[in-house]
């Protein structure tokens, strides 16, 4: 008698398996997503506000988050605000889209470094939200950006003296944000340091610039281009 099997399932063969389709989500291309690295809470909730709506038909969305966890287009990193800057800068750019320095600092030599460990710009914290997007929007189609807005870069001369009274760059960093009326508090949680601890470079900060109090400390700052 003869044996009859099926033509499309031979016997003892067994079917090929067919891999499950893995659907992505697509994002839409007028979405740019703006990553805060190693930030604190303040400057993340103050850049999503900034950039809330809709700016040249593109919408921005801010994440606050490790970037070695997930990708963004472009990934905002303070390397003043952070022991072992350059390498971070230099680890952020390797598994990132671009890496962008945001800073209250707009020493030339901060600038210098930063583009040396791989930023793609540098922005000043105190930018205009159009600016603020402007840059962001050049900086992620490949154009690197330096925009620092109102801000005045240390002259030569000027620069010269703070090299001479010893001044750490956090110590200028720190004396300028106090010439923006920013308070103990606040250069803390910009800075995600303790309260005690910006004291502390206040302090070291005044007795190098010979001044004695506050105001004082904001002409002295304004005087040598560091607000």
């Amino acid at each position: 008698m003869a044996l009859s099997m099926s033509v499309d399932r031979p016997v003892g063969v067994l079917a090929p398996r067919v891999p499950s389709l893995v659907v992505l989500p697509v994002r839409p291309v007028n979405v740019l997503r703006i990553a805060i690295a190693h930030d604190c809470e303040l400057v993340a909730e103050g850049v999503r506000a900034m950039l809330a709506g809709h700016h040249g038909g593109l919408t921005f969305t801010i994440d606050a988050y490790d970037p070695g966890a997930q990708m963004a287009d472009v990934v905002l990193f303070d390397p003043t605000a952070r022991l072992r800057a350059s390498e971070e800068m230099a680890r952020l750019a390797a598994i990132t889209g671009r890496v962008v320095a945001f800073s209250w600092s707009v020493d030339p030599r901060a600038v210098d470094a930063a583009f040396r460990d791989g930023a793609s710009g540098y922005l000043y914290k105190g930018l205009r939200s159009v600016d603020l997007a402007a840059s962001l929007l050049a900086i992620h189609t490949g154009t690197q950006v330096r925009c620092f807005g109102d801000a005045r870069p240390p002259s030569v001369h000027n620069a010269s003296v703070i090299e001479e009274r010893g001044l750490t760059p956090r110590e200028v960093q720190v004396l300028g944000m106090i010439a923006q009326g920013l308070t103990n508090a606040e250069i803390a949680d910009v800075l995600f340091l303790t309260v005690n601890t910006v004291k502390t470079y206040i302090r070291s900060a005044y007795g190098k610039a010979r001044v004695n109090r506050r105001p004082l400390a904001v002409l002295w700052a304004i005087e040598h281009g560091l607000a």
